[in-house]
């Protein structure tokens, strides 16, 4: 069984976008930030300037999944008997507390805010084991 080549009509030709080059010769282009990057940061700033409840419920709900997992991670570890373990739930509410307090405690970019809440929700689930 052999293949027949395209003929006229049955060929595709392959249209390279303006700026893009030729297949195989490809440049790679600096990254972007996201779009969704962009609005947590401008969330982060409006909270710091206005500590506005719109603000903060906009800084919160753009990174809702950053506090459901970072909650997992944190509970992860074996509880010693006796122990009450806080709920996901609980931990959540504790990372957002200590993102309001760097909100209001001065200029920090919402990555050090972020890593600033992780590390003091750590320190008190390790005091509570104690």
């Amino acid at each position: 069984m052999s293949f027949a080549p395209p003929r006229g009509e049955d060929r595709l030709e392959l249209v390279v976008a303006p700026g893009h080059g030729s297949p195989g010769t490809s440049k790679a282009a600096p990254r972007k930030p996201t779009r969704e990057k962009l609005s947590v940061m401008a969330a982060w700033s409006a909270w710091q300037a206005d500590d506005a409840t719109a603000s903060s419920a906009a800084f919160l709900v753009s990174v809702s999944s950053w506090t459901e997992g970072t909650a997992a991670q944190l509970l992860r570890r074996r509880w010693p008997a006796g122990v009450k373990r806080p709920t996901a739930p609980e931990v959540q509410e504790r990372l957002r507390h200590h993102l309001a307090r760097a909100a209001r405690e001065g200029p920090s970019t919402y990555l050090e805010a972020l890593e600033s809440a992780r590390a003091a929700v750590s320190k008190e689930l390790r005091q509570a084991k104690a």
